[in-house]
């Protein structure tokens, strides 16, 4: 009954063109649960700074894990610094989300920014993080934003 539920529902979420992201997977329901069974688009790991350091037959059955789901299709969510960042890329993902992660994309915005002294790294985190033109008010750059953050078709209108 779960799995036919479980196929209905994905069902569901294709036909409406969405895409389904599991989020909140840590790096214990890897090795309880196989995520994959779900057929997500996406899976937000957590990032813990336990990772580098679990026993080697956790490390083992994590690293299946990954290889089942495809490090492709892997997003280490709360890589808050360059140990989460060097885990994530020694296992093949190349998806990253966090504070750290957006830090380090502003700077390298501003370094290219004919108008980085108009702006606060916080600002042109906070403005590449919208979904809608309005957000990006008060960017004398926002071609430079868009590089590396495009707004969806639309200007992220649904």
């Amino acid at each position: 009954m779960a799995m036919r539920t479980g196929t209905r529902s994905r069902r569901a979420v294709a036909d409406a063109g969405m895409a389904l992201v599991l989020d909140g997977v840590s790096h214990l329901a890897l090795l309880l649960v196989r995520p994959g069974i779900f057929q997500a688009a996406l899976v937000k790991l957590d990032w813990s700074p336990v990772m580098p350091d679990l026993p080697m037959q956790e490390r083992l059955q994590v690293l299946v894990a990954l290889e089942r789901l495809g490090p492709d299709r892997v997003v280490l969510h709360r890589a808050e610094g360059e140990a989460a960042l060097r885990w994530g890329l020694a296992h093949g993902i190349r998806r990253f989300q966090g504070n750290h992660v957006d830090a380090v994309l502003a700077a390298g915005r501003s370094l290219g920014c004919p108008r980085s002294a108009g702006c606060t790294l916080r600002q042109c985190i906070e403005r590449t993080a919208v979904v809608g033109p309005g957000g990006r008010t008060g960017c004398d750059a926002a071609i430079v934003a868009d590089v590396v953050a495009p707004l969806p078709a639309g200007g992220g209108r649904a």
